[in-house]
C-alpha cells in the first residue's frame, strides 16, 4: 500500500473516475486488501472507493483523522461491517513534495482470504499457533475464526499483559486449552502495541 501510494500522482486526487479506474486495475492490491481500497483528499473527503456501498466506520474515520493530523501511517481499531464482517484498515499518507496531498486506505477482512487471516495457520511445533490481538485485547487473527473480535482470554490468566511494555516479550506456562499446559510467549510491537 505504501508503494501504491507513491505511484498516485497528486492530480489524481481531483479526478475521481481516473482514480477509481487506477485503483480497480490494481488486482494484486485488491487481493491483499480484500475489503477494498479508498482514496481521500487532504481534507478527508472520499475521492474514490472500490468498496460497493460500504460506509466508513468511526474506527476508520479516527485513523484517517490521525493521518491527516500527523502525516504518519495508521492502523485502525478493528470494526464490523454488516454484522459479522470484522475488518481492520491501514492508512498511508500520499505526499507531494514535503506536504500531505491525500491518504490511501486498504482494508483487510478479518474473516476473508488475505495475509492477516493466513497468520494463524502458521503453526508452531506440534500444537502451537499464532494469534494477534489489538492493544485493547480484542482478537484480530486466530486459528478459531469464532474468536475474532472477542476479548482476549488467553493467556491473560497466566501473563500480566497490562505490564508488558511495547517492544518487549513475556513468556510463561499457562493452562488455557483443555487444562493442558502450554508455554505461551507474547510480544508487544512498539509500532502498534498489539499482542502477538
Amino acid at each position: 500500500l505504501f508503494d501504491l501510494g507513491r505511484t498516485i500522482p497528486p492530480a489524481m486526487l481531483h479526478a475521481p473516475h481516473a482514480a477509481y479506474t487506477y485503483l480497480t486495475s490494481q488486482v494484486g492490491m485488491l487481493r491483499i486488501f480484500d475489503g477494498g481500497i479508498s482514496l481521500y483528499s487532504v481534507t478527508g473527503a472520499v475521492v474514490t472507493d472500490t468498496r460497493a456501498g460500504d460506509h466508513h466506520s468511526p474506527a476508520e474515520r479516527a485513523a484517517l483523522q490521525a493521518v491527516l493530523a500527523s502525516s504518519d501511517s495508521q492502523i485502525s481499531e478493528p470494526f464490523n461491517v454488516a454484522g459479522d464482517d470484522p475488518r481492520i484498515a491501514l492508512f498511508v499518507p500520499i505526499q507531494s513534495g514535503d506536504h500531505l496531498a491525500g491518504v490511501l486506505e486498504g482494508v483487510w477482512r478479518l474473516k476473508g482470504d488475505n495475509a492477516i487471516v493466513s497468520i494463524p495457520h502458521m503453526y508452531v511445533g506440534k500444537a502451537g499457533y499464532i494469534f494477534i490481538a489489538d492493544s485493547q485485547g480484542r482478537v484480530i487473527s486466530h486459528p478459531d475464526p469464532h474468536r475474532i473480535m472477542s476479548n482476549l482470554t488467553e493467556p491473560s490468566d497466566a501473563l500480566p499483559l497490562e505490564d508488558l511494555p511495547p517492544g518487549h516479550t513475556m513468556t510463561a506456562e499457562s493452562y488455557i486449552v483443555h487444562g493442558q499446559p502450554m508455554l505461551t510467549t507474547i510480544y508487544r510491537p512498539r509500532t502498534t502495541g498489539w499482542l502477538v
